[in-house]
């Protein structure tokens, strides 16, 4: 959790320009003025084709009323929502399936930004019915006491100006804000002799985890190089959709994905933590970096999962990272440029930043993204780095000889 961070959720409809609408009058009109750090944007492939027309990095709407009112332009994040088989992007909510679908992906989104929120704040802007819902149940199933619901309306604000006698007319954007009442199952009385599941999420939470996993695959041509990257069917790069990508970058995903690929669990007679888990937070491959030999990582003395590191409980206790699967930054020196190999931690970090931004703005769910990207684990001085994924969900294709 972060101290004091707000986030708004939306469940958003084709008109993007709500998701606007909705930050100003809860940052600017509302009676008490909230700063919100970020803004995750729920919906379909259309709301997607939408928003990217309207609130993408070459379309500053968002920017722009920030500025306007003397406020800090928020992190945007889209969560495109897929199919009940995770294969493609939902176009629309058709079928009884695919409501399913969207309804557990909501949940889990809302969630994760629970835990990484002190506030979360709720709002549909031209969602469809299905999606309204979604979200309320979402709420009503894991919010805290701080967390809200809201409705808005807004005129005006984004209305193009009519020239009257050579000046532009402004007016002040109509706003009515309300909150919305919902019921938290977490602040229900309970009898003594209850179950010990202190919310629904409880009972539903095999369900959620049986959805699959992302997939990820890496195509390479005759000579080793990198040609292509796609995850989840879809091409992440090259790409149309001006998401920027450093070859650098991707050939060094591309290493820690073969090394989760051949993925070696422990003996089940070791008793030793889990090998690696999932958290709910054209370049030649070097020579060097193929035939390199790495040595066993030492222990780490720290972890960003509360796993038991004997026992694989949740207790707080930190984990090992899997030595197999994670290298630390200076056994990645192959990947670092030698301008950059002083501090060759700070260029990886630099690199999976990167790399998080890039599937962010490609519209990848929140938690396919932690499973997908590659990311730290343990505590400096001894971090390391790999991908969580399941190695079934990583293909790396090579010419047939």
């Amino acid at each position: 959790m972060y101290s004091g961070s707000t986030y708004l959720v939306a469940v958003a409809g084709v008109q993007a320009k709500r998701i606007v609408e909705a930050f100003y009058a809860l940052t600017v009109a509302a009676p008490k003025p909230v700063k919100i750090e970020r803004i995750d944007v729920i919906g379909t492939q259309r709301v997607w084709d939408a928003y990217r027309a309207t609130l993408g990095p070459h379309a500053s709407i968002l920017s722009k009323v920030a500025r306007q009112h003397g406020i800090c332009v928020p992190e945007l994040r889209f969560h495109l929502l897929t199919n009940p088989s995770g294969t493609e992007p939902l176009r629309d909510l058709l079928t009884t399936d695919d409501n399913m679908a969207a309804w557990r992906q909501v949940l889990e989104i809302v969630r994760t930004l629970i835990a990484e929120s002190s506030t979360l704040l709720g709002v549909c802007a031209g969602a469809r019915q299905a999606l309204r819902q979604a979200l309320t149940l979402a709420f009503q199933l894991l919010a805290r006491p701080q967390d809200r619901l809201f409705d808005i309306r807004v005129r005006g604000l984004l209305a193009e100006a009519r020239p009257t006698a050579g000046r532009a007319r402004r007016s002040t954007p109509r706003v009515v804000l309300s909150e919305l009442p919902f019921l938290r199952v977490q602040e229900l009385p309970r009898r003594a002799d209850a179950l010990e599941q202190p919310t629904l999420v409880a009972a539903v939470q095999p369900g959620l985890d049986d959805h699959p996993q992302p997939s990820l695959e890496f195509h390479l041509d005759e000579r080793g190089t990198l040609t292509r990257v796609v995850v989840d069917g879809r091409t992440l790069w090259p790409n149309r959709l001006r998401i920027r990508l450093r070859q650098r970058d991707l050939v060094l995903w591309l290493h820690l994905a073969q090394l989760r690929k051949q993925h070696c669990p422990a003996p089940s007679s070791v008793v030793t933590a889990p090998p690696c888990h999932r958290v709910a937070d054209a370049q030649e491959i070097p020579k060097d970096a193929e035939t390199a030999q790495w040595a066993p990582l030492p222990e780490a003395k720290g972890a960003r999962s509360g796993l038991d590191p004997h026992t694989g409980a949740a207790n707080g206790s930190p984990i090992r990272p899997c030595p197999c699967c994670f290298r630390e930054a200076a056994q990645l020196s192959a990947f670092v440029p030698e301008s950059d190999r002083e501090l060759p931690d700070e260029y990886v970090r630099q690199a999976m930043s990167r790399i998080k931004r890039a599937l962010s703005q490609f519209g990848l769910p929140l938690a396919h993204l932690e499973a997908v990207r590659f990311r730290g684990a343990g505590s400096r001085p001894h971090t390391s780095y790999g991908i969580h994924l399941d190695p079934d969900r990583i293909t790396i294709r090579t010419p047939n000889p």
